[in-house]
């Protein structure tokens, strides 16, 4: 039987569950009782927050699950709710402190911390008070006397969206201190502009470097290293007793974190052989990360550039073995990471640069949230952002610079960059690097008489991947979607059938990877048509990529999805699919398809036709307003992206 958080609706597992825990509270308010109740209700949240967003409740429904929950946080500890909770996030807790009164526990929440040329980078969290604006002083005292630099936010807000709403707001900063106004032997602390006290201080991820709850109180950077205090962080001198010492920590640090004994031993073993290890992996080692399951991506393109070089540095591709193009990058001996060996986690932690196409790839190493935290010290890898799909619309949550202390990023558009230009991004002009996308290298045209359809996915009918970089398992209730709806009405609409009959074309229906296991749904739906099945084919790109469709396309179908721009920078005519009962995946920020696209749009099917007819009729080109839009949209046409982002590469970590 499916978990109650797995099945496409339950109203009892939310509401049933506050009444519950009520009960619970009358008899046993104790602290691990509350802990265990808080860590349930989190995952009633957990289900609908931002890029997990389900949508189970809402109206009325929701407003009386939020006004319930009130009720039950009041009944929580403020003590409590004020420290960190395993599987509990910091972002949860403020919300439900902002439900009880007289709590005030003031402090920052320090996110990133990582060398940005001359100056150490900050980005962190002023937790108390919420929803207002307040200014931060940064104090240094050393032995070359005091300094302090007064923050402002300049308006930057950080929103946790739950069930789709934002619930929780931070203010957050994002700034630099000079390294040479702050030199070894002093300490840094943070105070309000109008109190003097210093703000207690807490490091609630693997970018911020430290995490003193787990012993994680050292960590070097390039030229200097900081010890964390309760309320300050020391500048010291990099030295090997230090280092010794935060180890001695950090093991104390997991015998008290009630991990259990599997656990603990496990985690200590994995640490042991890092450090036994680290010699074996040197430290020019380069790994560079696409979708685990799919590949395929900017990041093999460019590993395929840089593996040719012959620079010093020890290129490696991490993919699981059984991914399409997988055994022909073994074939041509090409050095891979096995994304499901026991032994993956170590490369992360050994890496010397990580470029990337998404978010987070040590969780995609297998490293847990745990994990990420307690080695954060020893992660020194430069990340670089090589994307997946061009960052036009609004999604800091998803790329913002503090995530990963991302280092450079590889743009492709002006348009990228002024949308990575505002300040929630939080990357300076020299980070934002025009050099192209590495597989658009890969995209020579091969036409044939293919329509294809690839729109992109909806957050709120997939299922959770089971781990970071994994295929999502089958949703039961994707069948009853707007979205299987939507596209199951186009893929066997009669006048759609019989016009691309009649003009000699078929229809491709790609889906995207992230719903591949909902593929059977649209093939079955198909296959039930005898119309429809004799000219429409659904496809998976988890079987041989996105490349060969996109080439083989004569005209392409989308909405938001990412490959208008590689169908665009390909020549293709595009049209764009974007009807009303299917939001956008992301907010469309300074970009909209509609008005800035490189194809008509249309809402309605029979609109969709109407635009297809013309297209083809006219033989399969773009109008001339939509290519000169192309032209205008890259920054280059070449083909030698990989080549650009090698040499930047190259020249910034000395590769050669």
């Amino acid at each position: 039987m499916q978990p109650a958080e797995d099945r496409p609706y339950d109203p009892d597992w939310y509401f049933g569950f506050l009444g519950q825990a009520n009960l619970e509270l009358d008899a046993n308010p104790g602290h691990a009782r509350q802990s265990e109740l808080l860590r349930e209700l989190y995952r009633r949240f957990r289900r609908n927050a931002e890029d997990n967003d389900k949508r189970l409740l809402q109206g009325d429904e929701l407003d009386a699950f939020l006004d319930a929950v009130r009720r039950l946080a009041g009944r929580f500890d403020p003590d409590l709710l004020a420290i960190r909770q395993q599987g509990v996030p910091e972002n949860f807790r403020r919300y439900l402190l902002d439900q009880c009164a007289g709590a005030d526990p003031v402090r920052i929440e320090m996110r990133s911390l990582m060398v940005s040329g001359d100056e150490l980078r900050c980005y962190c969290f002023l937790t108390w008070p919420p929803h207002s604006s307040a200014s931060l002083v940064v104090h240094y005292s050393g032995p070359e006397g005091e300094r302090s630099w007064t923050i402002s936010d300049h308006g930057l807000r950080q929103t946790f969206r739950y069930f789709g709403r934002p619930l929780v707001q931070y203010q957050a900063f994002d700034f630099g201190i000079p390294l040479s106004d702050c030199p070894p032997g002093g300490r840094l602390w943070w105070t309000l502009a109008d109190r003097s006290q210093a703000l207690p201080l807490e490091f609630s991820t693997a970018a911020a470097r430290l995490a003193p709850d787990l012993g994680i109180r050292y960590a070097e950077f390039d030229r200097f290293a900081l010890r964390a205090q309760p309320d300050a962080l020391a500048v010291v001198t990099p030295s090997a007793r230090l280092w010794w010492r935060n180890e001695a920590s950090a093991f104390a640090g997991l015998l008290r974190s009630n991990l259990g004994l599997t656990a603990t031993v496990k985690e200590g073993g994995l640490r042991v052989l890092y450090h036994l290890t680290r010699p074996w992996f040197g430290r020019r080692l380069v790994l560079y990360y696409d979708k685990l399951y799919l590949g395929g991506d900017n990041g093999q393109h460019l590993f395929e550039f840089a593996a040719a070089q012959g620079d010093t540095a020890k290129h490696r591709y991490v993919i699981q073995p059984d991914a399409p193009g997988a055994g022909a990058l073994r074939r041509r001996g090409l050095r891979l990471v096995n994304a499901s060996s026991p032994l993956r986690k170590l490369y992360p932690l050994n890496a010397y640069v990580i470029a990337a196409t998404s978010i987070n790839p040590l969780g995609q190493s297998g490293l847990n949230r745990f994990e990420r935290r307690w080695f954060a010290s020893v992660i020194r890898a430069h990340v670089v952002c090589i994307q997946h799909g061009l960052t036009v619309q609004y999604i800091p949550q998803l790329q913002a610079r503090h995530i990963d202390n991302t280092e450079r990023y590889y743009c492709a558009s002006p348009v990228e960059v002024a949308n990575l230009s505002k300040p929630e991004y939080g990357y300076r002009p020299e980070a934002l690097i025009p050099a192209g996308l590495a597989r658009f290298d890969s995209l020579v045209p091969d036409t044939r008489p293919e329509v294809l359809l690839c729109p992109t996915w909806r957050r709120y009918v997939a299922n959770d991947a089971p781990r970071m970089g994994q295929v999502r398992s089958r949703a039961d209730s994707f069948l009853d979607s707007d979205y299987f709806a939507v596209y199951s009405r186009l893929l066997t609409d009669p006048e759609l059938i019989k016009g691309l009959r009649a003009r000699g074309h078929r229809l491709t229906f790609l889906v995207h990877p992230t719903l591949a296991a909902q593929t059977s749904d649209f093939a079955d739906r198909v296959a039930a048509d005898p119309a429809a099945r004799s000219v429409v084919t659904v496809a998976s790109s988890t079987t041989q990529g996105y490349v060969p469709h996109l080439k083989a396309a004569a005209v392409a179908i989308s909405d938001y999805s990412g490959v208008q721009f590689d169908l665009a920078y390909l020549g293709r005519p595009l049209i764009y699919y974007l009807p009303e009962e299917l939001p956008p995946s992301y907010p469309t920020g300074d970009y909209d398809p509609a008005r800035d696209g490189f194809g008509p749009t249309a809402t309605t099917v029979a609109g969709l036709r109407d635009a297809l007819w013309e297209i083809l009729d006219r033989g399969a080109e773009p109008a001339p307003a939509y290519r000169q839009r192309v032209e205008e949209f890259f920054y280059h046409h070449d083909r030698r992206n990989c080549a650009r982002i090698y040499a930047d590469l190259a020249e910034v970590y000395h590769l050669d």
